[in-house]
């Protein structure tokens, strides 16, 4: 899709197996997990279908297992393999680039005694760039099983990951 620019990143797709490994991943998941991966894949499908002034450029279907195989993805190619500690051999300009557009955070804790309301604050901002795989969007999840979670998410994975509960649960998870 990128051509010979990302010909590198192939190469290190095709080394890493995540398709593959993806798949196995998928087939080993608990019945609860697998059911959240196929719900996802099945209302991702479900508003393509409904929304035909989308034009995808790639996916015109998603199949239960591109979750794991993303989420794989994300971490390995754009977080492990781009580690600025391996050996300058392994690193090139492309990967030098792609770093200076993605790194940073930073986040602040505000102890009960400190703020209005007695309760501890935790504010985080991530720095993470407008557009690629870091691309994130905004979601609430609410279900019948206690979750009422709003926060955002990377394209591709099935729920919120940062973000807040509405009350937060008390004892034991």
């Amino acid at each position: 899709m990128y051509g010979e620019r990302s010909l590198n990143d192939d190469r290190l797709n095709h080394a890493l197996e995540i398709p593959r490994l993806a798949r196995e991943e998928y087939a080993r998941l608990d019945p609860k997990m697998r059911a959240l991966c196929d719900a996802f894949a099945a209302g991702f499908n479900y508003y393509l279908t409904r929304h035909t002034e989308v034009r995808p450029r790639l996916l015109t279907k998603i199949e239960p297992w591109y979750t794991l195989a993303f989420i794989r993805f994300n971490y390995f190619q754009n977080g492990f393999a781009r580690d600025r500690n391996l050996p300058r051999e392994v690193q090139t300009a492309e990967i030098d680039r792609a770093l200076a557009d993605n790194v940073g955070s930073n986040g602040w804790v505000i102890a009960p005694s400190k703020s209005a309301t007695g309760h501890a604050m935790l504010l985080i901002n991530p720095h993470l760039p407008f557009f690629g795989p870091g691309q994130v969007y905004e979601g609430h999840v609410h279900s019948d099983e206690g979750w009422d979670f709003t926060g955002y998410t990377c394209f591709g994975f099935p729920f919120p990951y940062v973000g807040h509960q509405r009350r937060p649960r008390l004892g034991k998870h």
